[in-house]
């Protein structure tokens, strides 16, 4: 009788330290997150430098320089992630995609890619398209804006607004992501109409929207929604990123 209370005594004590054990792995699990980086169009490539517009300048070859220094400054602030809003290459080439990747993995940091239009076709091979990732508090959801045209302002199609619509049902803070902002360049004010949709499901229950595209940064607020647009990684006089919390 007294071996057999000695036993349940043992066995209550191995059951709670194993109950302890486990919830202690998930909290840990889930700690929160200091922030995350944003970078957006890369733009790796050959090419020195690219000019489009008066004020419209990308210098893919800068793209190495640029990641490493920007992902250092990141882990500096403690800093686990970082998305890249699309057009993290300037061509459709496997070769400066899969350098980028090796600049992570050398300083052990995770990007979460999105595709842009002009990494869409090596994206597409790839099976890189729209999915969520929940990285602590965050849950990121990306989407892809690139629809059936290489340029443009891009759309969302029925499958990745009912996506989008199942994905928020979370008590995770709110991270969208996608390459084309939902505004007119010229009339940022504006909703684009293939937006309006998107804008009403991720208004005022996303934390943040991210976009790139435009090569300018900008910011809008709505119902507690800040919508972002990031400019360009490469720069004249440097390299640029976004740390957010």
């Amino acid at each position: 009788m007294i071996l057999s209370k000695n036993k349940k005594i043992i066995l209550v004590f191995i059951s709670l330290f194993c109950f302890l054990a486990i919830l202690f792995f998930f909290i840990k699990k889930e700690e929160k997150m200091v922030g995350f980086g944003v970078i957006s169009d890369i733009h790796a490539g050959k090419e020195e430098k690219i000019k489009r517009e008066k004020d419209n300048i990308i210098y893919p070859r800068k793209y190495k320089e640029c990641l490493r220094d920007e992902i250092k400054k990141f882990k500096e602030k403690g800093i686990k992630f970082a998305i890249a809003l699309g057009d993290s290459i300037n061509k459709s080439q496997m070769e400066y995609f899969e350098s980028l990747e090796e600049i992570a993995k050398d300083e052990n940091f995770e990007i979460i890619w999105v595709k842009g239009n002009h990494d869409r076709n090596l994206f597409k091979e790839m099976g890189i398209g729209f999915y969520f990732k929940d990285r602590g508090q965050y849950r990121i959801i990306v989407l892809d804006s690139t629809g059936d045209v290489r340029d443009g302002d891009g759309k969302l199609n029925e499958e990745q607004l009912n996506f989008l619509r199942d994905a928020i049902q979370t008590k995770k803070e709110i991270i969208v992501v996608m390459h084309h902002p939902p505004f007119k360049l010229l009339e940022p004010e504006k909703v684009l109409n293939q937006y309006q949709e998107f804008f009403n499901i991720v208004k005022g229950k996303a934390r943040y929207v991210l976009s790139g595209h435009w090569h300018k940064n900008f910011l809008r607020e709505e119902a507690g929604t800040k919508f972002i647009v990031q400019e360009e990684l490469s720069q004249e006089n440097g390299c640029t990123s976004l740390v957010l919390e």
